[in-house]
Parts: C-alpha cells; sequence; structure tokens
C-alpha cells in the first residue's frame, strides 16, 4: 500500500493509516502489512512515516 494520491509515504495523503491499523488490531490480524511507495522528500523522514503508520 501507499498514500494516495501519488504513492507516497504514509501522511502524505488521504489515508488515514492509524485508523487503518487499529481496525486491523480490533479484527484480529496479526500478519505482514507491505507498504511499497516513493520518499516524497526527505528519505529518514519517510521511513519514520512508514514505521510510525502501524505502530499503535
Amino acid at each position: 500500500m501507499a498514500d494516495v494520491p501519488g504513492r507516497r509515504e504514509p501522511g502524505t495523503g488521504e489515508i488515514n493509516y492509524p485508523a487503518v491499523a487499529r481496525t486491523l488490531a480490533a479484527l484480529g490480524y496479526d500478519g505482514t502489512v507491505a507498504m511499497e511507495a516513493w520518499a516524497s522528500d526527505d528519505s529518514e523522514l519517510a521511513l519514520e512515516r512508514f514505521r510510525s503508520a502501524f505502530t499503535l
């Protein structure tokens, strides 16, 4: 998954990733979530955004 529009990292578009993470946890999902996107600018900031997107 990647944020919309632009396939950038979480927090740069319209998808509410914390809500997605909470819903998956509430449903008992414990599998892998793959994220594939382009860094919008600073690659270190993008990596932090990827990590925090699914940290509850």
